[in-house]
């Protein structure tokens, strides 16, 4: 079944078009979620960030137009992940006053899908390393490896895409 397809049958209250999408996509949300948490989380705190990435899946499928349900799925697991790290680490707590403004959970997807426009932009081999670089938190070494190509390629094409993509933010390519 086609991601545009599963999401509006999500979004109609599909409970096995769900089961469909978490049988298709959790292995990678947990491989998202246990990368970006480098070994920091539990197994059981990775399974219930996966689960509360399903849960906004259901919640929030009728919002997701155009794109990847793949991509939208890593980055709610990435954002969800960050934040339950911010979570266990100790902070000082300062005048209210003081904190800045914090993006709404809308601002974050809204970013999400620009940069994603903006990433559609690569070459796919350049998509492929910043996906693995990136999402999956891996070394320019295994990516390397993994792509069989020297890590002094790696680390140029990275470089360079990501001055393709900073020109075209600061052009307002999107």
């Amino acid at each position: 079944m086609e991601e545009q397809a599963l999401c509006r049958k999500i979004a109609h209250g599909s409970q096995r078009a769900l089961e469909e999408a978490i049988r298709r996509y959790s292995a990678y949300v947990v491989t998202v979620i246990h990368n970006r948490s480098r070994g920091c989380l539990s197994p059981e705190d990775e399974e219930e960030l996966a689960s509360d990435t399903f849960f906004a899946l259901w919640n929030h499928a009728g919002d997701i137009h155009g794109g990847s349900l793949r991509a939208w799925l890593g980055a709610v697991a990435r954002n969800a992940t960050v934040s339950r790290l911010r979570s266990l680490s100790p902070t000082v707590p300062l005048e209210e006053e003081l904190l800045p403004a914090m993006a709404s959970p809308w601002e974050d997807w809204e970013e999400t899908i620009r940069l994603q426009a903006l990433l559609e932009r690569l070459s796919p081999e350049d998509r492929e390393i910043f996906y693995r670089y990136y999402d999956l938190c891996q070394t320019t070494a295994e990516i390397a490896q993994a792509l069989q190509m020297q890590p002094s390629t790696v680390r140029t094409r990275l470089s360079r895409g990501r001055e393709l993509l900073r020109n075209l933010l600061c052009q307002g390519g999107i």
